[in-house]
């Protein structure tokens, strides 16, 4: 009999498996709609929505350290912290909705869902402090590009002067030795 499980284990060890659902909270808070398979997405949506409670908090120190503890990246943390409980001052749970989507994942054939954050007309377009996230996390996404190419041997051509990652290429570095 199977009295008292209460938790999917995805064929994972218990750390694999945080880490796994951590990462997805993180891409969730910071895309705002990821596609995985339907069971993450209900074991996510449990995460989210209590991660999202305690961003209404900001003068808590606990909430704050239970934030930063379990998003991985510092733009979640501060988009949680400053967007959200403007976000969804109107509501008093149901942040998350997960949508069914009628395609199976090709290799095994598994449920797939959307998983979304609500109420997306009112991302503040002109907000200064998530402008300014996103600029920062945009410049560490380029330094991070930066840093591979120099490990990977290619030059690394910039052709936009602005923090934007989409104006990065990465092209070959080769001698004329290499030609022959």
């Amino acid at each position: 009999m199977k009295h008292g499980i209460h938790t999917r284990k995805f064929g994972r060890d218990s750390k694999h498996r945080r880490a796994m659902l951590r990462n997805l909270a993180t891409n969730l808070i910071t895309h705002d709609i990821i596609r995985t398979t339907l069971h993450r997405a209900k074991d996510l949506k449990k995460i989210t929505e209590k991660l999202i409670g305690h961003s209404f908090n900001p003068n808590r120190y606990n909430a704050r350290k239970k934030l930063q503890g379990y998003l991985f990246t510092r733009f979640a943390y501060k988009r949680a912290f400053h967007e959200f409980p403007h976000r969804f001052k109107d509501r008093t749970g149901g942040y998350v909705r997960i949508i069914p989507d009628d395609r199976r994942r090709k290799g095994d054939g598994a449920k797939m869902a959307w998983i979304e954050l609500l109420d997306l007309d009112k991302i503040p377009e002109r907000n200064p402090i998530t402008k300014r996230m996103v600029i920062e996390q945009r410049v560490q996404e380029a330094q991070n590009i930066a840093l591979l190419a120099k490990r990977i041997g290619q030059k690394l051509i910039i052709t936009n002067t602005q923090p934007d990652t989409s104006s990065l290429t990465l092209q070959p570095t080769f001698n004329s030795k290499d030609i022959n």
